[in-house]
């Protein structure tokens, strides 16, 4: 016999709900510090970048999102090591194809097909409509749809090299057992 018969590991049902209610709350924190908490870094040094064109704005945009997002990411999974941190691109990504699904099939009803859905996407979905004004609609669709989730998708990359970087290693509970078990079992070096 190993010694491992009958030791079975039983969680109670308000464990179980505990960890899933805090694993919920860690999502959402997550997620509002994925899309706010990078737009308020992004705005504390956006005025230190200096951009004086569209595309040039838009490549700053791009860049700090993209930077801070992955940093924030990296910093909390190491913070809290919750998997949630992994996670957060989920409710960004459905905003995002809920926004595509709104606008790409009204595209396709009012053309005669002089440009592909592919083509309309990155027009209303990449920024580069930006270069007709602030107020047009793909500059619109950029930064109420795109935005939160490129800010997800980083955020959730940095948790996720931070989780692989950082690996959890045994708790100081187990090292310290582990002479007294091997003792035990008749292993130890005494």
């Amino acid at each position: 016999m190993d010694g491992k018969a009958g030791c079975e590991i039983i969680v109670a049902p308000n464990i179980m709900k505990s960890r899933k209610l805090r694993w919920l709350g860690m999502f959402v924190l997550d997620t509002i510090l994925a899309v706010f908490g990078t737009a308020t870094i992004e705005g504390a040094l956006y005025r230190a970048i200096p951009a004086h064109t569209i595309s040039a704005i838009l490549w700053k945009e791009w860049c700090l999102d993209i930077t801070c997002a992955a940093l924030i990411g990296f910093l909390m999974y190491r913070t809290w090591e919750s998997t949630s941190t992994k996670w957060i691109w989920v409710l960004p990504a459905l905003w995002l194809g809920l926004g595509v699904l709104v606008r790409i099939p009204r595209h396709l009803a009012g053309t005669l097909y002089e440009d592909s859905a592919f083509d309309y996407f990155l027009a209303q979905f990449s920024g580069s409509d930006c270069k007709s004004g602030s107020r047009s609609p793909g500059c619109q669709n950029f930064f109420v749809f795109s935005i939160p989730f490129v800010r997800a998708v980083f955020y959730s990359i940095g948790g996720f090299i931070s989780s692989r970087v950082y690996k959890q290693g045994p708790s100081t509970e187990t090292l310290a057992e582990a002479p007294a078990s091997a003792e035990r079992e008749g292993t130890g070096n005494a």
